[in-house]
């Protein structure tokens, strides 16, 4: 990837006026290629008697969920469809790539947003 400034109106040097924008936007690309992201696979989740029986046929709603209950959902598509999934910022979820409602592709990559 490479990013160009043609003339920079600041006093630094093109270089440092692109690099916080290649981070800005390696941190938002990254994911989509299994790279970055907060892992919270060594997050111990609480199990209940509601883990188990989650069933889904369509990606979850995650808005509004901490990180625990995102992991908890997350760790039963993980074994069930085998999705990977990538946590950007904390606090509570406020996007999320696939959108809620689409179909679950094996495999597939989970992309939550919080703040």
């Amino acid at each position: 990837m490479l990013v160009i400034l043609d003339d920079p109106d600041d006093r630094f040097t093109g270089g440092a006026s692109a690099a916080p924008v290649f981070l800005r936007i390696t941190n938002r690309v990254l994911p989509y290629f299994g790279i970055g992201g907060k892992d919270i696979s060594s997050l111990h989740v609480k199990k209940s008697a509601a883990v188990p029986d989650m069933k889904f046929s369509t990606i979850p709603d995650f808005r509004g969920m901490n990180t625990a209950g995102a992991a908890a959902v997350l760790r039963v598509l993980e074994e069930k469809y085998g999705m990977k999934y990538y946590i950007r910022g904390s606090g509570r979820v406020y996007g999320q790539k696939p959108v809620p409602g689409s179909e679950i592709i094996q495999g597939e990559n989970i992309i939550l947003f919080m703040r």
